[in-house]
C-alpha cells in the first residue's frame, strides 16, 4: 500500500492533489533536494521518470519501482502566433509536416530510452512492481474526480473515456 508514504512530488497543485487522493503524503520538493531527501529519509520515494532516476543517481536509495505509467510524455513543436501568421500556406504545410515527422521520431526515441533505462535499472537490482488489475481499477476510481476537475475546461467526457482506453 502507498498509504502514508512520503513521496517527493513536483511543486505543482495537480501532482499534490493526485498523490493526496492516492493516500500518499505528497512532499513538494525541488529536484535539487531529492537525493539528500532520500539519503536522510525526509522522503521515502519520489515520482519521477526512469531516465531521471539513473541520471540523478536516485538508484542509490531507490530499489523498488511501482510502475504506474501515470505520466505521458508529450513531444510538441510550438511556435508563436506572429511567426505562424508570417508564413505562407506552403511554409505552414512544410512546418506542420516537419513537426509531425520530428515529433514521431522523438516519441519513439523517448520510449526506447525508457526501455533502456528500465533494463539498466533491473541490472542494477531495482525490483519493478506492476499494479494488479484490481489495484489499477482502484487507482482509476480514486483519480476520476481529480481528472474530471482538471480537464473540465479542456476536454469532454468522450475525451476522458478515450484516455482511459489507452492505459
Amino acid at each position: 500500500s502507498l498509504a502514508g508514504l512520503k513521496m517527493r512530488v513536483p511543486e505543482v497543485p495537480m501532482f499534490i492533489n493526485t498523490f493526496t487522493a492516492l493516500g500518499v503524503n505528497p512532499t513538494p520538493m525541488a529536484l535539487s533536494e531529492v537525493y539528500t531527501g532520500l539519503q536522510t529519509n525526509i522522503i521515502d520515494g519520489l515520482e519521477y521518470d526512469l531516465n531521471g532516476v539513473i541520471e540523478y543517481n536516485f538508484i542509490d536509495h531507490c530499489k523498488y519501482c511501482y510502475e504506474t505509467n501515470h505520466g505521458v510524455s508529450i513531444m510538441a513543436f510550438v511556435v508563436g502566433e506572429n511567426f505562424w501568421q508570417s508564413l505562407t500556406d506552403e511554409e505552414r504545410t512544410a512546418v506542420a509536416d516537419a513537426s509531425a515527422k520530428i515529433s514521431g521520431e522523438m516519441v519513439s526515441e523517448y520510449y526506447e530510452k525508457v526501455e533502456e533505462s528500465r533494463s539498466k535499472l533491473e541490472e542494477m537490482g531495482v525490483t519493478f512492481v506492476k499494479p494488479t488489475d484490481e489495484e489499477r481499477e482502484h487507482i482509476n476510481e480514486l483519480m476520476t474526480p481529480i481528472i474530471v476537475d482538471y480537464i473540465k475546461d479542456y476536454a469532454t467526457e468522450e475525451d476522458l473515456e478515450a484516455l482511459r482506453a489507452i492505459q
